[in-house]
């Protein structure tokens, strides 16, 4: 359970808190720990000028445990007008998969985020933060 801000989230409103939903003044909302990758997901993806659309296409369609567990390390994502579509993609065959031919198409626009060190990051933040509670006395 966090607390979190999120421009980009709130801005989608389709990541809401599942935890606890602030009640007013001096408190917070608490997100479960798949909620706050997928916040970070989307603030990522907003800082790199993924539009809204897109990025609720992420949420709401894409395994992320692709990424947890390792099968993953990049999204590839494909936007061509209003069809949008996703691979998921191991580190070793990034190379490979950005030298093929469909990336020359003018009419489509191509994203592609390192989720795998990004999720790792939050992990090892929310581990650090149930830690350090741990430690502080009851």
């Amino acid at each position: 359970m966090r607390s979190v801000r999120s421009r980009a989230a709130n801005s989608l409103g389709h990541i809401r808190p599942s935890v606890h939903v602030a009640s007013g003044k001096g408190t917070r909302n608490l997100y479960s720990d798949s909620e706050v990758f997928k916040l970070a997901i989307a603030n990522r993806l907003r800082d790199g000028s993924v539009g809204f659309r897109a990025i609720r296409y992420v949420i709401e369609e894409v395994d992320l445990r692709e990424f947890l567990y390792g099968r993953a390390d990049w999204l590839v994502l494909r936007v061509r007008g209003d069809d949008i579509a996703h691979r998921t993609v191991p580190k070793a065959d990034l190379k490979h998969e950005i030298s093929r031919r469909e990336y020359s198409n003018t009419e489509t626009i191509y994203y592609l985020a390192w989720l795998s060190t990004l999720l790792e990051e939050v992990q090892t933040r929310i581990d650090s933060l149930m830690k350090d509670r741990e430690d502080l006395p009851s």
